[in-house]
């Protein structure tokens, strides 16, 4: 069985990453960061850009602050995402300029959202009253845990652009 991969178009399915996990040959597989519908995701949904938002000073001084690899926990929409990919952990690097308080206290944020690299290997929560999935998932989760299988890593080609701009709360009239 070949390992799935991704070339141009092509996307890879829940099954197909399921057979690489069971009886494939249990490769590393790249699929499309479009896969993962990322769309909605907001760079105010980073804690990061949250924080530095909410410790604007109150002074009001103009700020260009340049965040790295900021991460976050995500999961799509769709049975690809849901039964295949999982809880991925997405990436923002870009600049947060706040603008002085005096001009209107606004802000902008520009940058890139990618995906980490993400290992397939059905890890069901330690204590199933502090897991991250939903019950469904969870349980999804442990039964894969059961099968026999092999883990490897999902590799996510591709990213895109971001961008979102606001008013600091706390200078808002």
């Amino acid at each position: 069985m070949e390992s799935p991969q991704v070339d141009g178009d092509d996307d890879v399915g829940a099954l197909s990453l399921l057979g690489n996990y069971i009886g494939g040959e249990q490769k590393d597989v790249e699929a499309n960061f479009s896969q993962l519908r990322t769309k909605d995701v907001k760079p105010e949904d980073f804690s990061e850009v949250r924080k530095h938002l909410h410790n604007a000073g109150f002074d009001g001084v103009a700020i260009d602050i340049f965040i790295e690899n900021a991460t976050m926990n995500f999961k799509g929409e769709g049975a690809d995402n849901y039964l295949g990919f999982g809880n991925v952990e997405l990436s923002l690097t870009g600049t947060l300029s706040i603008s002085d308080a005096k001009d209107g206290g606004g802000y902008t944020f520009r940058g890139i959202l990618s995906a980490n690299d993400n290992v397939y290997d059905f890890d069901p929560a330690e204590n199933f009253n502090q897991r991250f999935r939903s019950v469904p998932a969870e349980v999804l989760t442990i039964g894969g845990a059961k099968l026999p299988g092999k883990p490897f890593i999902m590799k996510f080609k591709g990213d895109r652009e971001i961008k979102s701009e606001g008013v600091v709360k706390q200078w808002e009239n």
